[in-house]
């Protein structure tokens, strides 16, 4: 891959996941096997790196010490993205303090106090996405063009990169 279509790639990938705040975050537990839950994206860094608040007394937090190996997955109208990374516990006050917003309060009711409020950083590897022209309304008549006329489905467009 040239510098210049992974460069656009990674543009597009940080352009796309600024678009969702929901995402699924999965990670290894002692078994082996994968969890995944659902998680609110703080920021999007110009490089990848995304932030989440969590506790730092929690399975999460657990799974995260002892695999920090994640995927983050984002879905969006007509555009998902696929990021694998590592994620670190981070208790800054200066960053909990830049991050914090109202709506974080519905999760943390006890505020920036919240006993084992912690930030967990997510610092990617790679990413890939799949990007739809015209949302769902676009991969529909994609498909039933490809329906009709026995063509291929278009699934839009896509790229990967290494962040």
């Amino acid at each position: 891959m040239s510098q210049a279509s992974q460069s656009d790639d990674s543009a597009k990938i940080i352009e796309l996941m600024r678009k969702d705040h929901t995402v699924m975050v999965s990670t290894v537990l002692e078994s082996g096997s994968i969890q995944s839950r659902p998680m609110t994206v703080q920021k999007v860094e110009g490089d990848g790196t995304l932030w989440f608040f969590a506790r730092d007394n929690g399975p999460f937090a657990e799974q995260l010490s002892a695999h920090p190996q994640v995927n983050v997955a984002f879905a969006g109208s007509g555009h998902w993205v696929s990021l694998a990374g590592s994620a670190r516990l981070e208790h800054s006050r200066t960053r909990i303090d830049e991050l914090w917003d109202s709506a974080t309060d519905a999760f943390f009711p006890d505020g920036k106090q919240t006993p084992g409020l912690t930030l967990i950083a997510v610092s990617p590897d790679s990413a890939e996405y799949w990007d739809q022209p015209g949302g769902g309304a676009g991969a529909l008549l994609n498909f039933v063009k490809a329906k009709v006329t026995g063509a291929t489905y278009d699934g839009g467009n896509r790229g990967s990169t290494e962040l």
